[in-house]
């Protein structure tokens, strides 16, 4: 009899971890979708009100985000926004692996009336297809990180909105990032360089700071220092970078300065870029 109470007990004590293990998962899925939610809700706001500060707000997320990210997440997201014959949507789940069953099971549906009829925005779309490179990238898949990013940049060719300018920038970033990990920058160098004069033309600040700071890094990475001093001496970084873009560009050029044995201009530099770099979530920068 009490062998029989224990097992009772046993048994009702496990099925009640399960049962909160599987409510604590559930409520944890929940709250990622409204974050997703969220996002959307800012990108539009942003486009809408032709205020750029509703996008950074998302993008200056992604270091979070991006851990949040996996497969099954990513297309739910993107069949739940994107309209049943969107092309876009059925790019993008191609470089995604196949649902389970369970997974197919759960449809998520964050659009409904009319609206789940009308495409999402561009900035929307860029945004979803940002987050499936950065995720191939994090789970290793570089060649296929890299297909995604080219198609990516391919589509910003067919459009030319302002509001799409921090995004494009973001984009950009993991652009070189996946040709980085490939080992094969210095293919990308001519291509930066062709966006760095069409940045500074359409006066894209964030894009011309981070596009300056990929070619400085490309150079640096092969240590031509004499063309990364050249390309400084021959643009003119935006004033009203972002602080991140110009700890870059100040630690950049003080390397630069550094190998010119400019010792004085490369200490001025380097303390410049600590004083630009966050506080807390650059610690491995300020100990380089």
């Amino acid at each position: 009899m009490e062998k029989i109470l224990i097992l009772l007990v046993l048994f009702f004590s496990n099925w009640h971890s399960i049962f909160l293990f599987s409510v604590a998962t559930t409520y944890s899925g929940i709250c990622v979708f409204l974050d997703f939610k969220d996002h959307v809700k800012h990108i539009e706001k942003g486009v809408n009100s032709k205020e750029p500060h509703f996008v950074l707000r998302v993008l200056r997320s992604l270091s979070s985000t991006r851990k949040k990210l996996n497969h099954p997440l990513l297309r739910k997201l993107i069949t739940g926004y994107f309209v049943q014959a969107s092309q876009a949507k059925h790019e993008l789940l191609k470089f995604l692996d196949e649902p389970m069953e369970t997974d197919v099971l759960t449809v998520y549906r964050p659009r409904t009336g009319k609206a789940a009829a009308t495409p999402v925005l561009p900035e929307v779309e860029f945004y979803f297809h940002l987050l499936v490179v950065i995720h191939l990238i994090d789970t290793k898949a570089y060649e296929k990180a890299l297909k995604c990013s080219t198609l990516l940049l391919q589509k910003s060719e067919l459009h030319n909105r302002r509001t799409l300018d921090l995004i494009l920038a973001k984009c950009f970033f993991y652009h070189s990032r996946t040709y980085e990990l490939l080992e094969r920058l210095d293919e990308i160098r001519s291509f930066f360089h062709s966006k760095l004069r069409t940045a500074t033309l359409r006066h894209n600040i964030e894009g011309q700071a981070t596009l300056l700071n990929l070619l400085l890094r490309n150079y640096l990475h092969y240590n031509l220092y004499d063309q990364a001093d050249k390309l400084v001496s021959k643009s003119s970084f935006p004033d009203t970078a972002s602080n991140s873009e110009w700890a870059r560009y100040l630690y950049y050029t003080g390397i630069i300065k550094a190998k010119q044995l400019e010792y004085s201009e490369a200490h001025k530099n380097l303390i410049q870029a600590i004083r630009k770099a966050p506080q807390f979530s650059a610690v491995g920068f300020r100990q380089i």
